[in-house]
């Protein structure tokens, strides 16, 4: 004898499985993770930028570009959210009176992901060897771990704007969302 089931305890009990699954570790790791993003890091190896420091105004300026450009596409992703923009920023021109690079600073920028609370940091450098010969490098960093979770690194050719901002389009889409998605899976197993 088949019975009618009210409505109304259908829907509850479907309420329920799904809340249950919304809570579960899985949908947990589904979410997007939060990501601070310190400042980048420029290392000027080139004979220009040995010669005349003051040269690289025009590639700090890329710099700063191409770092928003990079937090604006994580962003944008799904894999990222990013988080405590304004607090990135300060706490990195803090860590800069004591260090040169804070993609090489011995876990400084852990402090940026503790204070915002986010899962990662991201840090960023350019080395320009000449003009001609540029290469943008990013890692992403578990807090409070420290571990490299995800790095890429993409050579360009050319100093210009379009040049750099191509670059970091190229690593993002073709080296570093694929390796962070093949790291997310294998976590899943």
């Amino acid at each position: 004898m088949i019975r009618n089931i009210r409505p109304s305890l259908t829907r509850q009990v479907c309420l329920l499985l799904l809340g249950a699954f919304l809570i579960s570790p899985l949908a947990a790791h589904s979410r997007e993770a939060t990501v601070a993003v310190a400042a980048f890091d420029l290392l000027d190896t080139s004979l220009q930028g040995e010669m005349m420091p003051s040269s690289s105004k025009p590639d700090k300026k890329r710099l700063a570009r191409t770092m928003q450009q990079l937090a604006r596409q994580l962003d944008d992703s799904k894999f990222f959210t990013i988080v405590g923009t304004e607090a990135a920023a300060r706490i990195s021109a803090q860590l800069r009176q004591n260090q040169v690079y804070l993609h090489d600073c011995n876990g400084c920028e852990m402090r940026i992901g503790k204070t915002v609370k986010s899962d990662y940091v991201l840090v960023g450098w350019v080395q320009k060897v000449s003009n001609l010969i540029l290469n943008l490098n990013v890692v992403l960093r578990e807090v409070p771990s420290g571990k490299d979770v995800v790095g890429a690194s993409v050579d360009m050719r050319g100093n210009t704007n379009e040049a750099w901002s191509r670059a970091a389009t190229y690593l993002l889409e073709n080296s570093f969302f694929p390796d962070y998605e093949k790291v997310r899976k294998s976590s899943d197993q």
